[in-house]
């Protein structure tokens, strides 16, 4: 046995070697979890625009909302041609805690929209830096095909759009035609990404 002082409480306190290191133990694995629980901050259903201006060429999202806020950009006809987003976190879409038993009316999710749609597409870079993105749900079926196809993260990468670096996974997405994890339609170029998940489509 060893005594360890502490000059800032006045006491002495007696423990073994053995004891300090599985308290140290037992203080590292909390505040990795507690680390862990930080990033992932589920989605509120909101979209956030703010960090977009028309002077800047590069931005850098880090949360759920300001990705939601890219879609609304993009669906909206602002196409980023030229212009970089680089993902600076991993996001949660929704928790994903049994989401292989997700389907096509599971209750309780927020549904995603696609970064680009029928009409609107992503032409500029968007580099996940090998950040995730999860729990993507997408569940729409339609007369219309156009209007339940290109489901992804995002609906439609046009020509000379990027996507690279990131990672979709633990998803349900189920559409019409052009239906993906990445991607669900791409006319440009997807680099060093992955998805696994659920994928429901007719083509």
């Amino acid at each position: 046995m060893k005594n360890y002082s502490s000059s800032c409480c006045n006491f002495i306190v007696k423990h073994s070697n053995d004891v300090l290191k599985n308290r140290f133990t037992k203080t590292f694995v909390a505040v990795t979890f507690a680390a862990s629980v930080a990033w992932a901050s589920v989605w509120n259903g909101t979209t956030n625009t703010a960090w977009y201006n028309t002077t800047d060429t590069e931005f850098t999202i880090t949360t759920a909302e300001q990705l939601a806020g890219l879609a609304q950009l993009v669906n909206e006809g602002n196409g980023f041609n030229g212009k970089t987003i680089n993902l600076g976190a991993n996001i949660v879409l929704n928790n994903t805690v049994g989401w292989e038993s997700w389907g096509e009316d599971t209750g309780g999710l927020r549904s995603w929209t696609p970064i680009g749609n029928f009409v609107r597409s992503f032409s500029g870079t968007f580099d996940g830096k090998g950040h995730e993105v999860s729990g993507i749900y997408i569940s729409i079926t339609s007369d219309i095909s156009f209007a339940s196809s290109r489901q992804g993260l995002f609906g439609y990468v046009g020509t000379g759009g990027t996507v690279k670096n990131v990672g979709v996974v633990d998803f349900y997405i189920k559409g019409d035609q052009s239906v993906g994890g990445v991607a669900g339609l791409n006319g440009g170029t997807i680099a060093n990404s992955y998805s696994t998940g659920t994928v429901s489509g007719t083509g």
